[in-house]
């Protein structure tokens, strides 16, 4: 009798976001061993953020007492435009340290584990394969995942495949996608009138400080001083009936709407998930968007795709890169062994 050990080797995943870079260490079920958060500031360096990468898989490995031999992989996920194929972060507003075709893997590779496979991708693609592998998408072909937080970008799956694009590497940025040109909202990109600019949750706790004033008495603000709101704080608000917050979120609405709108006369998936800040944005904001949504749609046929919040939360991005490590795996095993 034969019995799978999914303990006999484990994976590495890695995200890279703008406030930490966190790791998480798996068996080859993906269930998480061990994991580590290290928070990093605006202006940290390349040399920094690579020695931590390695610094963080080094102590995943110590801490459960594996060998590195049992190791099958690192995948690390970053924001920005990336080359999959060769592991290069292209550009990557959000993270400055990233020079232009920077070339993540090759680093990775030097300074790490040179026999180890690396991977580097959009951090949304690995978020998508979360949410395929071990979320709401399990029965669904056609899915896009949106990870809406200060900005917005999408992992699209097409008849159960995960869609990168061609030259450009550039399905799913869909951030950049002008839909007010004539907006005063500035993206990180120098564009007017992105995506990103206009749902993003800075500009939403921005514009609430701003309306202190008129709304004095608003929910958002109790207990509280101005320079204290969250975006927690005006997600609780609208979910309580209150004014303010829901003009706020009404505006985000309206932008999302024609996003997602986009997205599906693009697409046509069954299936689209919210990740990010606005996964707990609540009944008010999911509902109306879903009206929102429906409005807007083609010749009034009733669009009919699910927009529903994920339940994976913050993990979604290391857990989908340790399991796309995993998926390669057994992908290169079946290869070696037929």
């Amino acid at each position: 009798m034969y019995v799978f050990n999914p303990r006999s080797r484990v994976a590495i995943g890695v995200n890279v976001s703008e406030f930490s870079i966190d790791g998480v260490i798996t068996d080859l079920q993906a269930e998480i061993l061990k994991e580590i958060s290290v928070p990093i500031s605006d202006d940290i360096k390349t040399e920094e953020i690579l020695k931590e990468i390695s610094a963080i898989a080094d102590s995943l490995l110590k801490t459960i007492g594996v060998e590195r031999e049992r190791l099958v992989g690192v995948a690390i996920g970053t924001h920005g435009i990336t080359d999959f194929r060769n592991g290069v972060v292209v550009m990557s507003p959000r993270n400055p340290a990233w020079n232009r075709n920077f070339h993540l893997k090759e680093h990775i590779q030097n300074s790490f584990i040179p026999r180890v496979p690396i991977y580097v991708d959009n951090q949304i693609r690995f978020q998508a394969i979360a949410e395929k592998k071990h979320g709401l998408g399990k029965k669904t072909k056609n899915m896009i995942v949106l990870r809406c937080t200060d900005g917005i970008i999408a992992g699209v799956f097409s008849e159960n495949s995960l869609r990168r694009g061609g030259k450009h590497f550039l399905i799913g940025h869909i951030g950049h996608m002008i839909v007010d040109p004539n907006s005063q909202e500035i993206c990180k990109c120098g564009s007017r009138g992105c995506l990103d600019s206009l749902i993003s949750t800075r500009r939403v706790i921005r514009d609430a400080k701003r309306r202190h004033n008129e709304h004095p008495d608003s929910m958002i603000f109790k207990g509280k001083t101005t320079d204290l709101v969250t975006i927690e704080d005006i997600f609780k608000a609208s979910n309580n009936g209150d004014l303010l917050s829901q003009e706020l979120l009404d505006e985000v609405i309206q932008w999302l709407s024609i996003g997602i709108h986009n997205l599906i006369l693009t697409y046509d998936p069954d299936l689209i998930v919210i990740q990010g800040a606005f996964a707990s944005a609540g009944s008010y904001f999911i509902e109306k968007l879903r009206r929102k949504v429906n409005r807007v749609s083609l010749f009034e046929i009733r669009i009919e795709s699910e927009i529903e919040y994920s339940l994976l939360g913050k993990k979604a991005g290391t857990i989908g890169a340790a399991t796309f490590v995993i998926d390669e795996f057994f992908k290169s095993y079946h290869l070696h062994n037929t």
